[in-house]
């Protein structure tokens, strides 16, 4: 068999087919803004002069090479990974591939020679496999060709596409041409592909490829620049759409701006003397818990002989509701428990914008 083709390659290897994916992408950007615009736009209602479209298509070009080039930096170490990660895949499939053990001929029964071993990489979700060729020692035909798993690999024959014929193959090559003759015997359709052979031919040099990878290749120093640019930007659109939903709901913000953010000890000082007046004395603001929001747990006394506990628990969330309405504060769904003229409950502060917009909304 002939020495395995290595799959994986060095690291430059990858990095410069990827530069030359870059130029030929940068390249086909430049001829497509080179193409005149059939329908330019209107420019306050009128058509722009030539002059005008030149500069318009300039501008369009500078970006969309801008992001190009930019987006291929980006993704570039990530895509050469992905290569080197496949090609190396292909090398330990290969490696690892046994033949089907004796495969026999299928005239004379003879077990057949191993002749050669190729990596067959499969399409769009169909994996990659491992096809072995084999030979009869006693020369009979055809040979056979099995995958490692066992599978039979069969040619797919050529098809009339006017009646589904088996169509004939015939071959010619010359010093300039591989050609491939079709023909129909049922209906007499017939087709000619031709091949030009450049296996002898020198590929010529691109003059200008090295000063476009200078151009459209950027270098570690450009490459993070954009980044940082890019994350700039990103963060210059979130300001435009922030003020754009800001200036949206607009009354929705002046009514949080008006909402009294109160600290714990201001809102103790806010509670105690309306409470009192309405006969709940006594109140205590225990420690608060921090968690996202603050909670703080309290006690007030009920010092209005004959109020029911249910009335009590009902005239205090009452007046709760009415004091904190325009602050920061809620009584929590919890509510309050009455005992003994003692009543419990928690208050929850928000601070954020977010919960604040919930509170008003």
């Amino acid at each position: 068999m002939d020495e395995p083709v290595k799959n994986l390659k060095d690291a430059v290897y990858y990095s410069d087919l990827y530069d030359c994916h870059t130029v030929e992408r940068c390249r086909r950007l430049i001829h497509l803004h080179s193409q005149p615009l059939k329908h330019p736009p209107l420019i306050m209602g009128k058509k722009p002069s030539q002059r005008m479209i030149e500069i318009i298509s300039n501008m369009a070009l500078d970006w969309s090479l801008m992001f190009e080039k930019g987006d291929r930096y980006l993704h570039k170490e990530e895509t050469i990974r992905g290569w080197m990660a496949a090609d190396e895949a292909k090398n330990k499939l290969y490696e690892s591939a046994k033949p089907p053990a004796e495969v026999r001929c299928l005239k004379c029964r003879s077990i057949m020679n191993l002749l050669d071993k190729d990596l067959w990489t499969g399409g769009l979700n169909e994996p990659n496999r491992v096809l072995f060729m084999f030979d009869c020692p006693n020369g009979c035909l055809p040979r056979r060709a099995l995958y490692d798993n066992g599978e039979e690999w069969k040619s797919k024959p050529n098809l009339c596409p006017k009646c589904g014929e088996n169509l004939k193959v015939k071959d010619i090559t010359t010093k300039a041409k591989f050609i491939t003759d079709y023909k129909c015997l049922s209906c007499g359709y017939a087709k000619t592909d031709e091949l030009k052979r450049t296996a002898n031919q020198k590929e010529e040099p691109d003059p200008n490829f090295e000063a476009d990878r200078e151009r459209f290749c950027l270098s570690k120093e450009q490459g993070e620049k954009w980044r940082l640019e890019l994350v700039n930007l990103e963060q210059m659109g979130k300001l435009v759409d922030e003020r754009k939903e800001r200036d949206k709901n607009k009354d929705l913000y002046d009514k949080v701006a008006k909402i009294k953010k109160l600290t714990v000890i201001e809102l103790g000082r806010l509670l105690m003397p309306v409470l009192e007046k309405e006969g709940f004395i006594s109140l205590q603001l225990a420690n608060p818990e921090i968690d996202k929001n603050v909670v703080v747990p309290f006690t007030v006394q009920d010092s209005k002989t004959g109020r029911e506990s249910r009335t009590s628990e009902y005239d205090l969330k009452r007046i709760l509701k009415k004091i904190l309405e325009d602050t920061n504060w809620r009584l929590m769904t919890d509510g309050v428990n009455y005992r003994l003229g003692v009543l419990a409950g928690r208050l929850r502060g928000y601070e954020s914008e977010e919960d604040l917009i919930k509170l008003v909304n």
